[in-house]
């Protein structure tokens, strides 16, 4: 049950970091 959950939390972590790339001009 706590999987999922780590799971949709790390992916909300990878799009917030893919955001902040993406400002900085890095992507």
């Amino acid at each position: 049950v706590q999987d999922t959950k780590g799971m949709a939390k790390s992916r909300a972590y990878k799009l917030r970091f893919e955001l902040m790339a993406r400002r900085c001009g890095l992507l």
